[in-house]
């Protein structure tokens, strides 16, 4: 091979490993699928407020953050407004480990955390539920709400009947 060729790729490679890994909303686009270039992402510990401004154009905005832990292995459940739509990123040890986008058909509607129940019974886990931004009176009842596995880190969705939920 040319050694002139073999330098040039070493110089590239080591500024590329100077520069650190690529940041989480890196190559984010609001007309890509976002959940999907999100996935695997490695979420950077930096202010909020500086990565709001560095990916403005994305309308970026934090809106909550959880530290959950489940048997001594601590992960995150952070919300971020991305392009006008709510996205729930589940995390651990800074890497996403799933991406839930809240449905186009409920604009007026915020992703909370509680505790629901399906037929008298508790759904176990972490419950998440997309609940109306007017205030109203609490325990709601949906058609849908999702849980986080907490093994594989992973949002599922459950479906079916009247589901009550509360804060």
């Amino acid at each position: 091979m040319n050694p002139k060729l073999i330098a040039l790729l070493s110089l590239a490679l080591s500024c590329n490993l100077a520069q650190g890994a690529e940041s989480s909303f890196d190559g984010v686009r609001c007309d890509s699928k976002i959940e999907s270039v999100l996935l695997g992402r490695v979420m950077q510990n930096t202010k909020v407020a500086a990565i709001e401004k560095k990916y403005k154009q994305l309308n970026l905005q934090l809106l909550w953050s959880d530290g959950l832990e489940a048997d001594g292995d601590p992960w995150t459940l952070t919300s971020w407004m991305i392009c006008e739509k709510e996205y729930l990123l589940v995390h651990r040890k800074n890497v996403v480990k799933d991406v839930l986008a809240a449905p186009q058909n409920l604009p007026h509607h915020k992703f909370e955390l509680g505790t629901c129940q399906s037929q008298g019974k508790t759904i176990p886990g972490t419950a998440i539920f997309l609940a109306p931004t007017q205030n109203k009176a609490m325990p709601i009842l949906f058609d849908r709400v999702w849980t986080i596995d907490e093994s594989k880190l992973s949002f599922r969705e459950i479906k079916g009947g009247k589901i009550s939920c509360a804060k």
